[in-house]
């Protein structure tokens, strides 16, 4: 159906969805980097597990960190985790390393 549309939508596949945009405009990098202008920010910490979270990790001469949740050979994360489970590790270690905080002090949901 979204082929039918016109002019016709840039389509990237994700895990259990399609992103549909318009033809030319930016994916998600481009929009994570627009709100870091926006926000007055210099450096970025991403994290994504999905095809569409690629267009940020491709951005790697302007992002600061970025992580894959779940291996994927192609993907341009400079780091990866295995599973979901493991991106609590990664904020209460960026939380320590970051304020000096202990390592053993835990985040609240």
């Amino acid at each position: 159906m979204a082929k039918r549309l016109t002019p016709p939508p840039q389509m990237i596949p994700g895990k259990a969805s399609v992103n549909l945009l318009p033809p030319g405009s930016p994916g998600k990098g481009e929009a994570a980097f627009a709100l870091m202008r926006h926000l007055h920010c210099t450096g970025l910490f991403f994290i994504g597990d999905d095809e569409t979270d690629e267009t940020v990790f491709a951005m790697r001469d302007r992002l600061t960190l970025g992580v894959r949740v779940g291996y994927y050979p192609h993907s341009r994360a400079q780091y990866y985790v295995k599973h979901q489970s493991e991106v609590e590790d990664v904020l209460r270690f960026l939380v320590h390393r970051f304020d000096g905080m202990p390592e053993t002090t835990r985040l609240t949901h």
